[in-house]
């Protein structure tokens, strides 16, 4: 019987290790889980953060080609004004004929007179001057110059 109760007792003895061993698994296991979950929290608040950087740094980049864009735009489009401006003057006849009255042979426009320009050219020139100089065009005060700035439409005052 003592072989029995020898290997009773080194079964129970193994058992207890055993135990002692899935306990300390166990242990190791849920100290490694709080370790990885700290790591995988710190490494998504890095991501989070470098996120953060890298947008303002590309809208800093897009605001300021946006910028660029605008400027360029904005002269461009200040180039067109005064090139349809010109165009307009040299095909509404704005560009007065000098007088042949200047032969002073200094050059063209400095002692020059012009000669007299007909009605509407001469309203013309004047309305481009005062864009030019940035005065408000004087008021017509007359309906019937009102009507000539606007004629009116067809289908205005029809209503179905």
């Amino acid at each position: 019987m003592e072989v029995l109760t020898e290997d009773v007792t080194r079964l129970r003895d193994e058992i207890v290790a055993w135990r002692n061993h899935r306990r300390e698994l166990i242990s190791d296991l849920v100290r490694q889980a709080r370790n990885r979950k700290a790591d995988v929290a710190a490494f998504c608040n890095h991501l989070a953060i470098d996120l953060t950087a890298m947008a303002r740094r590309a809208k800093a980049v897009r605001s300021s080609s946006l910028a660029h864009l605008r400027q360029n735009i904005a002269a461009r489009r200040q180039e067109i004004r005064l090139d349809l401006a010109g165009a307009r003057r040299a095909w509404g006849g704005l560009f007065p004929v000098l007088a042949q009255e200047d032969v002073s042979g200094e050059p063209a426009g400095a002692g020059t007179r012009v000669k007299a320009l007909s009605s509407p050219a001469r309203l013309r020139m004047e309305k481009f001057e005062r864009s030019e100089a940035g005065t408000p065009e004087p008021d017509a005060g007359s309906a019937k110059a009102a009507s000539r700035r606007h004629p009116p439409s067809k289908a205005h005052g029809k209503r179905r």
